[in-house]
């Protein structure tokens, strides 16, 4: 790893009632080069203030169904770095990946957010060639934005 920060996250994603929809896929490069997961967070903007809350998880992708996504730009924290970024990430999935393992699952209030930050030394490591993305399942037509920060 070179140390290099970067954060991939989305605009705004319309989320369907009652229907999973991932909005955001970070994919890591090649088979022998792992990133450090360093923090997630999600965001809603619902109007309801009885709303039921939304599902969300945070999951590994299957590599070989992985679903279809927008392209996202991934950023670095230091934009001064030589350094490419190697990993990939898209957002929107149109066809939705196949969930391997969930690694976390948690409700959101649809009128708030949830962010984690990982305890240093704790950090979620990602295999080389592995994806992990962020699913939301909610009761209600909502909008939801999502973003993860790594090092690579």
């Amino acid at each position: 790893m070179s140390g290099v920060r970067w954060t991939a996250a989305t605009t705004e994603v319309l989320c369907a009632a009652a229907i999973g929809k991932t909005i955001l896929m970070v994919s890591a490069p090649t088979s022998h080069h792992r990133i450090t997961m360093l923090g997630y967070g999600v965001y809603f903007d619902s109007t309801s203030t009885q709303a039921q809350p939304i599902q969300v998880d945070l999951l590994y992708p299957q590599t070989d169904s992985a679903g279809v996504y927008t392209a996202l730009t991934l950023n670095k924290e230091d934009q001064g770095q030589p350094e490419t970024i190697q990993s990939s990430a898209g957002f929107n999935a149109s066809s939705e990946p196949t969930a391997v393992t969930i690694i976390k699952g948690f409700e959101v209030h649809p009128q708030a957010g949830y962010e984690y930050g990982f305890p240093m030394g704790r950090e979620m490591q990602i295999s080389g060639g592995r994806r992990i993305a962020l699913r939301v399942t909610s009761p209600d037509t909502i909008n939801a934005r999502g973003y993860m920060q790594f090092d690579e």
